[in-house]
């Protein structure tokens, strides 16, 4: 059977795959969901130094932990970008790398360079007017699950007294 390592997009936890879980481990497979450094159940260890290196890091930990080889690496949305510097850094320990919808960087690219071009002005204006870092949105997974209309909605949440706002039309969808 093989093993998976599981890892989630922005914002997100080890929780966004708990549907998927069950079903590979009563199929027999080894199962493991990661939580990045200061998202989910790991969100009071948020600091400004965390960085892209410090998920590489989180993941790439997790894979010489559990002693995983031959994995199964399924990544999703901002995880696309660890699972290109996992598949580039550990080659060896993959069996396969999965993306799903999933960012799937280019040599030099960032994670923002990869947004729409509305979406980075959008970030860029917010990050003008914010504090130098702010915690991600901690709506409650029911709000971020939501089936509501996909038409542009603005959201906000002071989880750290900072504002953060999303003109994102398919923010409901996350």
């Amino acid at each position: 059977m093989a093993n998976f390592l599981l890892v989630h997009g922005a914002w997100h936890g080890g929780w966004c795959w708990r549907d998927v879980v069950p079903p590979l481990t009563r199929a027999g497979h080894r199962v493991h969901a990661v939580t990045l450094t200061g998202v989910g159940e790991r969100m009071h260890l948020m600091t400004p130094a965390i960085t892209l290196e410090t998920h590489i890091t989180d993941v790439a930990n997790a894979i010489e932990m559990e002693e995983l080889d031959q994995i199964v690496l399924v990544v999703h949305s901002y995880g696309g970008m660890i699972g290109t510097a996992i598949a580039d850094r550990m080659p060896e320990r993959l069996r396969h790398l999965v993306y799903v919808d999933a960012v799937v960087p280019k040599p030099g690219e960032s994670w923002s360079s990869t947004h729409a071009g509305a979406t980075r002005e959008t970030s860029a204006y917010s990050v003008s007017v914010m504090s130098a870092w702010c915690r991600p949105p901690c709506w409650p997974r029911s709000v971020m699950r939501s089936s509501a209309p996909t038409s542009t909605a603005a959201r906000s949440s002071d989880c750290s007294g900072a504002k953060w706002t999303s003109t994102n039309p398919g923010w409901q969808n996350w």
